[in-house]
């Protein structure tokens, strides 16, 4: 079985049978219809991806099943269909589905399912079934021949296959222009939707093409010997342009939307010349063919990015034509076709002959063949760019190479041995250029029977020989030498010289293939994604199977399979054990992407190949997963117990990991107990994808069962570990959305502000950018405040304010770092940060405040008349206040009694007196008793007497206004007692409550929005 495995992984018919679905168990598939406006809709209902080919017939269209399958019709009431005459079984695995002649037939898939709809106004059939009658007998072939091409119901693409309708631009541009009334376009009326599926015209107006899709507009030109079609390209194409059976292909590469709706095919410009248009896709390549009225040539040509394809009546012949060179061996025929810039070898389907092409589509204009030849085993047809290839029989296989294309004919299996480019070099004078690889490492090894030390050393001397200016000549060998020999750090040391003496030879593509290679064997990925990602490398199959692997450990699992997609074809010229790593990336990112029929085909290849322990045991290891993923749990059980007693240690411990997220999944394991058994397994194996796996795996369920610091330390050893990992940015940004929540999303409440602090303190690097991490900073100086922790709470503003802000959230959050020093007494260290920070053109609110907290703290430091100053101008309660404050501070008793009496006259006489006022009150009478003013006492007792009864400060009062028995020198003792007591005592209970009633936590968004935004934080710490 090992030995068939070049055939399946080079033929690519081979492949492509590998790749098709499995044959489905036997049922009865339903069939349903619905009737609308402008179609009848019938949908076969698929419940598995098949394949379906698809045959135009006189009266309708038949479907053929790739296996015995029986159609339920009885769901299709054919009197309600107006445009569908009847609808049965046909054989053993068809469907026949009969129309009024002159229909327009559209078929596409969504999903699984098949959709037909059968076009054509109910009262003109009769006129269109004429029209198609006429058209018929002019061109001597039946009226839907070529229409309607072969189909695959199948998911995910394939060549022949219609573009999927589940993307709506992919549906519409499946889509087959069917007679003079739609060729211009969408006729109006043609809008409608259906319950179920959107009409696909429709679908074409509205998708978003442009992320996927080049749109290009197709224009005709009427030249006096022919007809041009312009195809302008914002980018460039390969393109494969020639004449068969009577329609003209045009393909290019890639997914391409065309708007067909500049060609009217009523117009002078194309009748007699071209009667209708089909667009076919597959994934790589958008296709149109023109149904031709009458014998033409074709010639192709570019200029830019554009391309034109014009329509002679005289014969054309490619300028520069493809050579092909022939060679007949005892094995088969063979022939390379010396050609660069080629696009990757796409099979089709003809829909009117129903055989298979192999395209190649070719970058540089007027490469084309220009006399077809015919062999035993397949042909190459003329064409105007490109090369065609025919198979006639299974032993005909096609491959890229960097320099051209390889046609044989041979026995199944030879033509993919490693020695398959020797072969052809052997071949001599008539065999003309060889295929030629970027990489190959089997021809890089210079095995001759002598150790790898002699081969060196004779490497190493002739470099010694050559003069200065040639020795790269020499490295470039020994580079590629040490690499086939797994000694990529000693390659990478010889390519870095290389390119320090040749800066442009660092820049071709076979230096960047080799070097991107090593940087892969390195684990340098993004580095080796860099140079395989060469404009001259993307097409490049063995570039291609090598940045499989890059993207793959880069976390992008599309772009591997992508690049998996084109490279495949190369596989078999390398060892089992690089098939199987390939194999493997490719199966990973398969599984990631839900692709299940994918990954079991390919972990179905490693079974068939003679890995080492390591590859195989991964394999077993996927199966195991993809087993659990389509819920087949005793074939996944089985499967896992059957990796963890495998022979070998880090197949063993992938297994039992993977054993742990299954049963967490699917049999009720804990959180609490899978985090004891991966602490146990993680000095199983000390690998570096093994560690990367277990520790974010385990930092993750701490995290979920509240011990957040153990979930981020276990994940912080990860970037420790393996900073250059790829997947350590990934543990970052987990890392950091798990600090966040801790800290924007309450779950800090559940900590003490201590332990909340160290926390935040431990992981600081964690904290995000911009505004989220200021209001966690800001939510924790809430908590410390709250608590007394002055000291803590102002080295994080500090922090804040050092770090993380400039311009006025700088200077209002600097601000709040003064407030917590003046409530921890430390008016010194308030006024430092306040001059540290002035800048000009503050908002008015933050200066406002800034200039408050900087008079208070000059007033703590007994500078009362610097304080004061800095309040000039500014008004209001605040303001006024605070002005009270310094003045009692400084006892300038007649200034204290003075604002005193200013704020309690704002008072109204039926509301109860607040603490604050009750505290002016005192306040104020203490200020008359320094003066001795006892009228001012007794008016002062007699309004506000009753009123501050039964509170706070009662007695004070009652003794400061009323009692004469105590002495004028008691009485003014007790008056500097409360003034003592009552100094700072005012300032604390109120810059709390500032702290409490606004919260530091919406501080900077003020600032911000007062600055509209003209001071954002600068970053992160």
């Amino acid at each position: 079985m090992l030995r068939l495995l070049p055939r399946l992984l080079v033929a690519g018919g081979v492949w492509l049978a590998l790749m098709t679905p499995a044959a489905v168990a036997q049922q009865a598939i339903g069939v349903r219809g619905g009737e609308h406006d402008d179609y009848s809709r019938l949908v076969i209902d698929f419940a598995n991806a098949r394949d379906v080919t698809v045959e135009g017939a006189e009266d309708g269209v038949v479907l053929r099943v790739d296996t015995p399958t029986r159609f339920d019709v009885s769901a299709v009431d054919t009197d309600a269909l107006s445009r569908v005459d009847g609808v049965a079984q046909f054989g053993a695995a068809g469907l026949r589905v009969a129309t009024a002649g002159g229909r327009g037939l559209d078929v596409f898939r969504l999903g699984n399912r098949l959709v037909i709809d059968i076009y054509g106004a109910v009262d003109t059939a009769e006129a269109a079934a004429d029209e198609r009658s006429r058209r018929r007998e002019e061109l001597g072939r039946p009226a839907l021949a070529g229409l309607v091409a072969p189909v695959s119901a199948g998911a995910g693409g394939r060549v022949g296959e219609l573009a999927p309708a589940a993307d709506p631009a992919a549906a519409a541009e499946a889509s087959v222009d069917r007679d003079p009334q739609s060729r211009g376009g969408v006729p109006d009326g043609q809008q409608s939707a259906a319950e179920e599926f959107p009409e696909r015209f429709e679908a074409q107006r509205i998708a978003p093409e442009a992320a996927s899709y080049a749109r290009v507009a197709v224009a005709a030109e009427s030249l006096p010997d022919g007809l041009a079609f312009d195809f302008a390209f914002d980018d460039p194409r390969f393109a494969a342009v020639f004449i068969r059976s009577g329609y003209l292909w045009v393909v290019f590469s890639g997914r391409v939307a065309y708007d067909l709706s500049g060609l009217d095919f009523d117009s002078p410009v194309l009748t007699g010349r071209v009667n209708a248009v089909q667009r076919l896709r597959t994934d790589d390549v958008s296709a149109l063919r023109f149904n031709l009225a009458m014998p033409q040539s074709v010639a192709a040509d570019r200029d830019g990015n554009s391309w034109r394809v014009t329509l002679k009546d005289k014969p054309t012949a490619p300028l520069r034509p493809l050579r092909l060179v022939e060679q007949s061996t005892g094995a088969g025929t063979q022939v390379f076709v010396p050609v660069e810039e080629t696009f990757r070898k796409v099979m089709v389907t003809d829909p009117s002959v129903g055989d298979q092409l192999l395209l190649v589509a070719v970058r540089e204009p007027n490469r084309g063949v220009r006399e077809g030849r015919e062999f035993a085993d397949f042909a190459i047809p003329r064409t105007a760019q490109g090369l065609v290839v025919v198979p006639q029989s299974d032993r005909a296989q096609v491959q890229r190479f960097h320099n051209g294309v390889a046609i044989a004919a041979r026995d199944v299996g030879e033509f993919a041995k490693p020695q398959a480019a020797a072969a052809f070099a052997a071949m001599g004078d008539l065999a003309g250029p060889a295929p030629r690889r970027l990489i190959d490492l089997q021809a890089w090894r210079l095995d001759d029977g002598r150790s790898f030390g002699d081969r060196r050393a004779d490497l190493v001397a002739a470099i010694a020989a050559l003069p200065d200016n040639e020795r790269n000549e020499g490295r470039w060998d020994l580079a590629r030498f040490l690499l086939a020999h797994d000694q990529a750090a000693e390659a990478r040391g010889v390519l870095e010289l290389m390119a320090a003496e040749d800066q442009a030879l660092a820049e071709t593509p076979r230096f960047r293939a080799v070097r991107g290679v090593v940087n892969q064997m390195l684990g340098r990925t993004a580095a080796a994604l860099e140079d395989l990602n060469h404009p001259e490398l993307r097409e490049d199959p063995d570039a291609s199977i090598w940045r499989t692997l890059a993207a793959e450990a880069e976390g992008d699992p599309m772009a591997a399979l992508d690049a998996f997609r084109v490279g495949r074809d190369i596989l078999g010229y390398y060892q089992p054990q690089w098939q199987g790593r390939f194999l493997l990336a490719a199966a990973r990112s398969a599984l990631l992407l839900d692709q299940v029929d994918q990954t079991r085909r390919l972990l179905d290849l490693i079974d068939q190949l003679d890995v080492n322990k390591p590859i195989a045991g991964e394999a077993l290891v996927l199966k195991a997963r993809l087993a659990a993923e389509q819920g087949d749990i005793a074939r996944a059980l089985d499967l896992f117990e059957t990796a963890i007693a495998f022979d070998d240690p880090r197949t063993s411990a992938m297994a039992r990991l993977e054993r742990v997220r299954f049963a967490l999944r699917h049999e009720g394991l804990t959180k609490r107990e899978a985090v004891e058994d991966l602490e146990g397994l993680r000095f199983d194996w000390r690998g570096r994808d093994f560690e990367i796996d277990v520790l974010s795996t385990l930092g993750q369920l701490y995290v979920s069962i509240g011990e957040y610091r153990k979930g981020l330390k276990t994940m912080r050893q990860v970037v420790e570990y393996y900073p250059d990992d790829p997947r350590t940015g990934q543990v970052v940004r987990r890392m950091q959305g798990v600090f966040e929540t801790i800290f924007l999303e309450s779950n800090a409440q559940d900590l003490t502000p201590f332990d909340a602090v160290a926390l935040f303190q431990d992981f600081r690097e964690l904290t995000p950018q911009g505004a989220a991490g200021d209001r966690i900073i800001r939510r924790l100086v809430d908590r410390l405040v709250a608590v007394d922790l002055l000291d803590r709470a102002a080295d994080l503003l500090r922090y804040q304010v050092t770090y993380r802000l400039e311009g006025a959230a700088q200077a209002q959050i600097a601000g709040r770092l003064a407030m917590v020093h003046l409530l921890n007494k430390e008016p010194e260290k308030a006024l430092d940060i306040l001059r540290a920070t002035r800048s000009g053109g503050l908002p008015d609110e933050i200066e406002r405040q800034r200039r408050f907290v900087e008079a208070r703290a000059l007033a703590e430091m007994d500078r009362y008349e610097e304080a004061i100053a800095m309040l000039e101008g500014f008004q209001g309660p605040q303001a006024e206040v605070l002005r009270a404050d310094i003045y009692w501070d400084a006892k300038d008793w007649p200034m204290v009694a003075r604002h005193h009496a200013g704020l309690l006259a704002k008072h109204t006489d039926a509301a109860e007196l607040s603490a604050e006022e009750r505290l002016w009150v005192v306040r104020r009478a203490v200020a008359l008793m320094y003066q001795d003013d006892q009228a001012a006492l007794r008016e002062l007792s007699d309004t506000w007497g009753v009123m501050m009864n039964g509170g706070p400060f009662e007695q004070v009062f009652q003794q400061l206004t009323t009692d004469r028995t105590r002495s004028a020198g008691s009485t003014k003792e007790l008056a500097q007692k409360i003034a003592d007591v009552d100094s700072f005592r005012s300032f604390l209970d109120a810059y709390r409550r500032e702290f409490a009633e606004q919260s530091l936590a919406e501080a900077v968004d003020t600032s911000a929005a007062a600055s509209d935004g003209g001071d954002a934080a600068s970053g992160g710490p």
